[in-house]
């Protein structure tokens, strides 16, 4: 991924992350669905010139740190013992 190697922030570029959906909302209503690069940037463009969603700001190395930490707790499949679970349970029986 480009954007993890190289963030935007390091070059000098003010970057605004927005909800896609919206995005795709806003060319379905300016008819504009065609999906080629350049129709796409026009389509982004034309909603950052709307909307003008507010820049986010370049995270400290500490903050990115904890962000990475947190995402590992977070994404770390927890194993257990097959003694732990229940094939079948009953209510309230399988803790």
């Amino acid at each position: 991924m480009f954007v993890k190697q190289n963030p935007p922030h390091k070059a000098g570029v003010a970057v605004s992350p927005v909800n896609p959906a919206k995005v795709r909302h806003y060319a379905k209503a300016a008819g504009k669905l065609a999906k080629t690069d350049a129709t796409g940037a026009r389509v982004i463009t034309g909603f950052a010139e709307c909307f003008k969603p507010v820049a986010a700001e370049q995270k400290s190395p500490e903050q990115e740190a904890l962000q990475q930490a947190v995402r590992r707790t977070l994404y770390t499949p927890v194993l257990r013992h097959p003694a732990q679970s229940c094939v079948l349970p009953a209510p309230g029986k399988c803790r």
